[in-house]
């Protein structure tokens, strides 16, 4: 396992505060832990598989449209047949790559929310998509995205990284939603382990709209190389208010519990949240009270390093109650 150094900054009202922890978090064996995978992700083997938690949500049909008429929303043509494939787009002089998941239904007359879910260090997206079983979840209803990090990894350390990886992300979510009927209103992120940490800082520098985010055993954000604070101590994001999730385990000694709370403290102040909470299907998990946007964190007992049985079901309802 490697460790790294994360300079690591709490969201405070008037002062900048900061702290360096040493901690395999941004990086390291994160696919690692007894039930991880050593292709993308951890197996699902802890906490409650609820197959139902949170708010039911659009099923990935324009609200009042006929899906067997209008006109095509596609111009990728063969390029989008339905099911999983391997894309290439050239972004910045270097060829990114991606597995790209278009549901079965798919006619090229209606739109798609959009997901991407991003792979933990030493991954791919491939291993990722094995690990971390959305598509049974959105039950064709989604065009999921699983990128490809450089080298197995994600940057969110340094500046050229992070922004070299954010612009990989932002050009296809604008290939997506120009050529291939992703809804550009209803694009959303998901990570495990450094894909998590990588999920806080991409939203946060990305050009991309984003309308819900969902972590899991991952921190973040925080400033790096210079002065991204205001003069309020606050972490300057694109996305000031943002609805967000964060699954942690509470045994978790590759990311700690503490790099959860600080994704949760962040985006709960970003969004105004009281601290005042109520239960969130499924338990243990709570939702914030008072919150511009929903802030809901499930802090797991006895949970390693590793993705939660609930991680799909949660993650996709929390998306679609994004309303």
């Amino acid at each position: 396992m490697r460790s790294f150094a994360v300079r690591s900054f709490a969201f405070a009202s008037s002062l900048i505060i900061a702290s360096v922890v040493s901690l395999a978090a941004c990086g390291g064996d994160d696919d690692g832990g007894a039930a991880a995978s050593p292709d993308g992700g951890g197996t699902s083997t802890t906490g409650n598989p609820s197959t139902n938690p949170g708010s039911s949500g659009d099923s990935g049909t324009d609200p009042g449209s006929d899906p067997n008429s209008g006109p095509s929303c596609t111009s990728a043509g063969e390029s989008l047949a339905p099911g999983v494939s391997a894309k290439t787009i050239s972004v910045g002089g270097s060829n990114r790559t991606y597995q790209l998941y278009v549901p079965s239904t798919f006619d090229g007359k209606k739109t798609y929310p959009l997901i991407f879910a991003f792979h933990g260090d030493g991954g791919d997206g491939t291993g990722l998509r094995k690990s971390f079983k959305i598509e049974a979840e959105t039950k064709e209803g989604a065009i999921i995205v699983y990128p490809d990090g450089l080298n197995k990894t994600w940057d969110c350390d340094t500046t050229a990284g992070l922004a070299r990886d954010t612009a990989f992300i932002d050009a296809v979510v604008a290939e997506l939603t120009k050529n291939a009927c992703a809804d550009a209103a209803r694009v959303y992120a998901t990570g495990f382990s450094r894909g998590a940490y990588f999920v806080n800082q991409m939203v946060c520098r990305s050009k991309s709209t984003w309308r819900a985010i969902a972590t899991h055993s991952g921190g973040g954000p925080w400033g790096i190389e210079g002065t991204e604070y205001d003069a309020q101590g606050q972490l300057k994001c694109n996305a000031k208010q943002l609805a967000a999730l964060q699954v942690q385990g509470l045994a978790d000694t590759t990311v700690p519990p503490s790099e959860g709370q600080k994704a949760r403290d962040f985006w709960r102040a970003a969004d105004g949240c009281q601290s005042a909470t109520e239960a969130y299907d499924p338990s243990p998990c709570q939702q914030y009270k008072g919150c511009a946007k929903p802030e809901v964190y499930c802090a797991i007992p006895g949970m390693q390093h590793t993705i939660w049985a609930s991680a799909a079901p949660v993650t996709w309802n929390f998306f679609t109650s994004q309303k």
